[in-house]
């Protein structure tokens, strides 16, 4: 029905149309120009662009046919202008398609604006448009992604522009009235076009960083183990069918363990932000293609494609000297790494990626195992340069063990330190193994000078196995008048068959034995068989996944002592550093404690 009282003689459903054409104009343009942006070809880029540019020609040019259709011809110019203004706010535009949709703009002024050409109302509403213009260039996303920066422009132009056209459109005779009804229903599209375009952008944003969070590191900005495996696949197949070189290089921060306990995890991750910087730095300079992954805690992956070892290996060599000739400084520490190095190539025997993977992670290995800072390449290791020659320093200790129930020392561990000389400290040492001799000396030691008449020695399955370190150990205990009790914290596990022997030897001696080191994943699986032939089990926080997170380490400790309780166990939990591991080890109920909580070692 028309309204006698609307100011065109229009009806609200005329102008409910003109609202849905616009809001159809915004999606489908939306839609070209996105194409435009991201599709991978050049090519198809380029048409979706020209699309974008022909729709807004052909609509402008509907509009301006119709500019003198009878009564509802004012409503047609509120949409070319629309139209055409609402291109001036996209996102990756060309200097180029700047210039040349501002030049639409002007045309469009232009044509809505004859036969007021000399007029100097015309002349001023152009000046504005051409100080405008400009404006959103500079300025595109303050303009653009701020609604009142955004209206601030549109009204500027939807003013300048119906304030200055000529009196008549069509059959319609243009008051101050129907200018300003004009100029608000302009407002009203802008305003609509704005909330669909700024929830898109919303969208847009939310997915790159998504995107973002899963291809690449957000500590050190190389792409991620994730991105690694879908695009080495791509390289893989690529390199296959163009017969061309791929090289990879596997790679790991030597001793980063010891950074992180020495200095703390936050110059840990100082040290994993500088060396990503540093390889990409020199890699960059280099000038061959390759793509930097962060596939682990401190182990990284470089791909480089069309390249074979004997160009990658000068590279490599320089990431690595760089890396040992720059060392980083965290809060006034000076922390010196350097990296080992493995690097293989596609051949022909390779069935899958998979296959030369294993080939560089297994010269990494042998870099590890040559004395690290070394490079491996098809097996043959070069060492980058010559270790100071040390004497290695070693010396023992024992640390009290405590009763959760009431704090009573329930006994002492005797363990190992070794002198760190690269970082000047003394660390616990897992790999130091005394002969038969020395060990007894050691317990001798240990019982002279300890207060505590109960003592647990750390043996290897391999130790263990030995007879000769069976009967010392017996004989030991038999013999020594101050030992009330000895107890043996097993490493690693043996096959039951070997250790049920074993077990009833020492059991029959009074000794006891322990299950230590468990607490890692799947380490429940490995040592399951010997529950009914042991003592107790030892939770080593140490080396739980995720130590720092406290809900895990609760979760780990209340998990060991449901097994030990099933299997009528002792739980001891060692390394305990803080009062929530004391907490979770008293709510789960464990038998006794051990860490550094409790104060320091004790020097033999």
């Amino acid at each position: 029905m028309v309204s006698g009282s609307a100011l065109w003689d229009i009806s609200v459903t005329e102008a409910m149309v003109a609202f849905f054409f616009t809001a159809g104009f915004v999606a489908v343009y939306t839609y070209a120009w996105h194409r435009g942006q991201t599709l991978k070809s050049a090519t198809y880029r380029f048409i979706w662009r020209a699309a974008v540019v022909a729709l807004t020609m052909v609509v402008t040019t509907l509009m301006a046919f119709d500019a003198h259709a009878g009564r509802i011809a004012p409503i047609f110019n509120v949409v070319a202008l629309f139209v055409v203004t609402y291109q001036l706010f996209d996102d990756g535009v060309t200097n180029v398609e700047y210039l040349l949709r501002n030049l639409g703009v002007v045309l469009v002024w232009f044509a809505y604006h004859q036969g007021n050409w000399n007029d100097g109302g015309f002349m001023v509403s152009l000046l504005v448009l051409v100080l405008v213009l400009p404006i959103i260039w500079w300025q595109h996303d303050t303009v653009h992604y701020q609604f009142g920066a955004f209206m601030a422009v549109q009204v500027t132009i939807g003013t300048a522009f119906w304030l200055t056209v000529p009196g008549h459109i069509g059959a319609v005779n243009l008051d101050y009235a129907k200018r300003l009804f004009a100029i608000g229903m302009f407002l009203i599209m802008d305003a609509l076009a704005y909330i669909y375009s700024a929830a898109l952008h919303r969208e847009e944003v939310q997915r790159r960083t998504m995107t973002r969070l899963a291809n690449v590191d957000t500590l050190t900005n190389a792409k991620t183990y994730s991105m690694y495996q879908r695009e080495v696949s791509d390289y893989f197949a690529a390199a296959r069918a163009s017969e061309t070189p791929l090289t990879l290089a596997a790679l790991d921060i030597d001793r980063f363990k010891q950074v992180n306990d020495h200095y703390g995890h936050l110059a840990g991750n100082a040290v994993l932000v500088g060396v990503a910087s540093l390889l990409d730095e020199i890699l960059a300079k280099k000038g061959l293609p390759y793509q930097l992954y962060r596939t682990g805690g401190e182990e990284f992956n470089i791909v480089f494609p069309g390249n074979t070892p004997g160009e990658v290996v000068p590279v490599v060599e320089a990431c690595m000297g760089a890396v040992r000739n720059n060392p980083f400084i965290f809060h006034k520490q000076r922390i010196e790494v350097t990296i080992s190095v493995g690097v293989t190539s596609v051949m022909p025997s390779d069935r899958s990626i998979d296959d030369t993977y294993k080939r560089a992670d297994d010269n990494l290995y042998r870099s590890k195992r040559n004395g690290r800072d070394t490079l491996t390449v098809a097996g043959h290791s070069s060492k980058r340069r010559r270790d100071r020659t040390m004497i290695a320093t070693y010396a023992f200790y024992v640390q009290p063990i405590l009763c959760v129930e009431d704090g009573s020392v329930a006994g002492a561990e005797i363990r190992t330190q070794y002198f760190d000389h690269d970082f000047d400290r003394w660390r616990h040492n897992v790999d130091f193994r005394p002969d038969v001799q020395s060990l007894r000396s050691i317990l001798a030691r240990g019982v002279e000078t300890s207060s505590w008449p109960s003592l647990n020695v750390n043996l290897t399955a391999t130790e263990l196995a030995n007879s000769a370190v069976v009967d010392m150990l017996i004989d030991f205990k038999d013999k020594s008048q101050r030992l009330q009790a000895l107890t043996v914290e097993l490493e690693q596990g043996l096959p039951l068959t070997d250790f049920i022997p074993i077990s009833r030897r020492l059991h029959h001696a009074g000794i006891h034995i322990v299950l230590d080191r468990l607490g890692g994943d799947g380490s429940q699986k490995v040592v399951a068989p010997l529950f009914d032939y042991v003592d107790g089990l030892k939770l080593t926080l140490e080396v739980i996944p995720n130590r720092d997170d406290n809900l895990v380490v609760t979760q780990r400790i209340r998990l060991w002592s449901s097994i030990a309780q099933q299997h009528n166990l002792k739980l001891i939990v060692t390394d305990v550093e803080r009062n929530t591991d004391v907490e979770a080890a008293t709510q789960a109920h464990a038998f006794a404690m051990q860490g550094f909580y409790f104060g320091r070692p004790n020097l033999l």
